[in-house]
C-alpha cells in the first residue's frame, strides 16, 4: 500500500502515528477525492475505496492484486483480508478504484500527498480530541489508576511506553491541573520503572509544580528512596568524589590560615 500511495516508509510511519493509531488511519483521516484519478475497473495495483454516498471523503480502501481480488486492512485488525471487488463494502457504499501514477511531489520538492494528509491530521477536531484523551490516559499511567478512556481500554496504548512511542503529539513535561508533569505524579507515587521510562525519553526534571516542587522534592516528601536515587543528577559516585574535593579544601583552610 506504501507504494502504490506514493509515500516512502518514514512518511507511512509518521502517518499512522500521528493519529494516535487506534483504528484505520484512512477512516480517521478521510483522504479526500482529488489525490487519484478513478479507473471504471481495478487493475493489478490499484487503490480500491469505499466511500458513503454523497461523501467527499474515502471510508476505507483496499489495493488490488494480480489475482482480481483487493487486499485490505479492516477497522482495527492487524491482519490483511483478501476478497471480491464487490464482496464487502456496507450497503448504500460507493466502490471506486483509483490508477495512483501520480507521486505528487510539489515545486519545493516535497511529497505533496504527505504534507495535505499531516495538513488534514493537524487541523482535525477528532484528532484533538483523541490526543487529549491519550494525554488522560497518560496522566492516569503515571499515577496507576484507571482513566476510564478510549486508550486505557485498548490492549495497545493501556502502557506508557506504547503511548510515548505511538502517539507522536503526546507531550511528556506537560502539565495537569495541579501543575503536575507525569514524572512528578510517578515520583510522588513510587513508580520506578515509569520515572525510568520518562528519563529514557528526557523529561525534564527541573520543573516545578504551582507549591513550587519539582519531581524529587515529592519523591523525597514521601520517601521513595529508589526514585530519589533516580532523580538525582549526580551520581554517589561523583558526590563523594566532590565531598572529598570539599573536605580536603576546608581543611587545608584551616591548617593554613587557622592554625
Amino acid at each position: 500500500m506504501r507504494d502504490v500511495l506514493g509515500l516512502s516508509k518514514a512518511q507511512f510511519q509518521t502517518i499512522e502515528q500521528s493519529i494516535v493509531g487506534l483504528q484505520d488511519w484512512v477512516t480517521i483521516i478521510g483522504m479526500p477525492y482529488k489525490f487519484f484519478d478513478q479507473q471504471e475497473f481495478p487493475h493489478k495495483g490499484n487503490l480500491v475505496t469505499y466511500t458513503p454516498k454523497n461523501s467527499n471523503f474515502i471510508k476505507h480502501f483496499g489495493v488490488a492484486t494480480e489475482d482480481n481480488r483487493i487486499k485490505s486492512k479492516m477497522g482495527t485488525s492487524k491482519y490483511t483480508v483478501r476478497h471480491a471487488y464487490w464482496e464487502l463494502p456496507a450497503w448504500g457504499e460507493d466502490l471506486y478504484s483509483w490508477e495512483l501514477k501520480q507521486i505528487y511531489d510539489d515545486q519545493n520538492g516535497k511529497n505533496q500527498l504527505f504534507s495535505e494528509i499531516m495538513d488534514i491530521i493537524q487541523n482535525s477536531p477528532r484528532m484533538k480530541l483523541l490526543l487529549q484523551d491519550a494525554q488522560k490516559t497518560f496522566f492516569a499511567l503515571a499515577a496507576n489508576k484507571d482513566s476510564n478512556t478510549l486508550f486505557s481500554r485498548s490492549p495497545i496504548y493501556n502502557d506508557p511506553y506504547q503511548l510515548i512511542k505511538g502517539v507522536v503529539g503526546l507531550k511528556i513535561d506537560l502539565p495537569n491541573h495541579h501543575g503536575e508533569t507525569a514524572l512528578m505524579i510517578a515520583s510522588k507515587n513510587g513508580a520506578l520503572d515509569i520515572v525510568t521510562l520518562l528519563l529514557e525519553h528526557h523529561a525534564n526534571r527541573c520543573i516545578k509544580n504551582k507549591k513550587g516542587q519539582t519531581a524529587l522534592n515529592l519523591a523525597q516528601q514521601n520517601n521513595h528512596a529508589d526514585v530519589v536515587n533516580a532523580l538525582n543528577p549526580y551520581p554517589k559516585s561523583v558526590m563523594t568524589y566532590y565531598s572529598l574535593i570539599t573536605l580536603a579544601l576546608t581543611a587545608y583552610y584551616l591548617y593554613n590560615y587557622l592554625v
